[in-house]
């Protein structure tokens, strides 16, 4: 391919170009050359001058300050991963979520091209164009630069690739192990016996105009929302930080020698007191990940301190704290609570009970399929599953649970679950009854909504 500054028109065909003397040809690029380059590590590192200090105010004003302060934090803790692999054994996805038009993918780009001089971000949408064998090739392609895919629409997409992009996240938290079978190493020796390991090794950013809720992804994401507004408000810093992007490279190459004198242990001490006061400071039911989360992107913003102060002394001082305290004074809903599937198959329960009919075959009856004491409910499992399944098949829902087994054995782990025996129970009419009793307070506390009672309006 020739050079995009001389390009006027290209095609299998043809390529015209402003230079009469040059003759290109067009070529399509399919390789087997690596899927990311960069070339951050050969850029020279940004210097304090009038006008490398107002592009950076510009910078760190393009959005509202707690959409700028995760942005910035994931991606500058992208340089430390490999510390964070190692010390931790997980590392947060990054989840830009919002209406089409919010800005979430511009702002993506611009931050991506912090690891990138001449070379160019790679971001793919996730349709049908991303197979499953370039998915995990780019998984594994990289253990810095972030892989961005963009256009997660699971409606559109399907269930099968769904599922695919959904258990590719999961194992890309924690950097997992994969394995692929055939002949690969392209040898003399190869067989198809052959097995070849590989780790979901790359940073992970994936764009959707609607928040991922499924629990497991919930807790092993940064979810950072773009609305209209913030774009809107901030629309001229963001054109000023992106007409001068040549310098989000600068920032990385001073970045990237900075992060040369770090360790592993280098950065556990630097996480490890603000999972303890980020820990202390949110509800006990935010999940450990989500804490470690934020505690990634305060490390990041804590790093990016540190190399600014060297390099400007204070002059970007005001501008970091106000990030930080964005942070931290919107923790809470950074670190969304993250309901259990259990809690969610319960709730569905509930609204069955209050919405169906008295002639519904779906119905869910106080004295056949539950009952309500004094602070608990018991429930009849295996008939109340059969219900609930039929009912989101009609609906057109995905249950939760595949099987009423699978069902009962995780209501069985649920921490709102109080007896598994329940022997005196009325709905027990046989020995082979499953009947649980689930404590109405643990309930409430998981946001589950109260069942239909005699006394109650459907």
């Amino acid at each position: 391919m020739c050079s995009s500054d001389l390009v006027i028109w290209a095609s299998p065909e043809n390529v015209l170009s402003a230079n009469p003397d040059v003759n290109y040809r067009f070529r399509a690029r399919l390789s087997n050359e690596p899927v990311f380059r960069s070339d951050v590590h050969a850029c020279t590192a940004i210097e304090n001058t009038p006008e490398t200090v107002e592009w950076l105010h510009h910078l760190f004003n393009i959005n509202e300050p707690l959409v700028v302060a995760q942005m910035v934090g994931w991606f500058v803790s992208t340089l430390h991963k490999q510390f964070y692999q190692d010390a931790f054994t997980q590392f947060p996805l990054l989840h830009p979520n919002g209406s089409a038009g919010s800005g979430k993918t511009m702002t993506t780009a611009l931050f991506a091209r912090l690891w990138h001089h001449t070379t160019r971000p790679v971001m793919y949408g996730c349709g049908a164009a991303l197979t499953p064998f370039m998915l995990k090739s780019a998984c594994q392609g990289s253990a810095s630069i972030p892989l961005i895919l963009d256009e997660y629409k699971p409606t559109e997409l399907g269930p099968v690739r769904t599922d695919l992009l959904l258990q590719t996240f999961r194992l890309s938290y924690n950097q997992a192990m994969g394995a692929t079978g055939g002949i690969s190493r392209g040898a003399a020796t190869s067989s198809f016996r052959d097995v070849t390991q590989f780790e979901y090794s790359a940073p992970l950013v994936f764009m959707a105009e609607s928040q991922e809720t499924q629990t497991a992804i919930v807790q092993r994401t940064l979810p950072v929302s773009f609305t209209q507004r913030g774009k809107d408000e901030h629309s001229e810093d963001f054109y000023a930080a992106q007409a001068g992007i040549d310098n989000l490279p600068r920032l990385g190459a001073a970045l990237l020698r900075a992060g040369m004198a770090e360790t592993v242990e280098s950065r556990k001490a630097a996480i490890q007191p603000l999972i303890k006061d980020l820990r202390g400071s949110l509800d006990h039911y935010v999940h450990d990940r989500q804490v470690y989360n934020l505690a990634i992107v305060l490390g990041g913003l804590d790093f990016l301190d540190g190399v600014l102060k060297i390099i400007f002394g204070d002059e970007m001082r005001a501008d970091i704290d106000r990030l930080r305290q964005a942070l931290y004074t919107n923790r809470r809903d950074v670190a969304v609570q993250a309901v259990n599937e259990a809690a969610k198959a319960m709730n569905d329960l509930s609204l069955i009970s209050r919405t169906e009919s008295t002639d519904s075959e779906f119905e869910l009856r106080e004295g056949y399929e539950y009952i309500i004491g004094e602070g608990y409910i018991e429930l009849l499992m295996r008939e109340s599953f059969i219900k609930y399944f039929a009912w989101n098949k009609r609906k057109g829902f995905t249950p939760l649970f595949a099987s009423a087994d699978a069902f009962i054995v995780a209501m069985a782990k649920f921490d709102a679950t109080v007896d598994k025996l329940c022997l005196q129970s009325p709905l027990r009419t046989s020995g082979q009854s499953r009947v649980y009793r689930f404590s109405l307070e643990k309930l409430a506390a998981e946001g589950v909504e109260m069942f239909k009672t005699k006394g109650s309006k459907s």
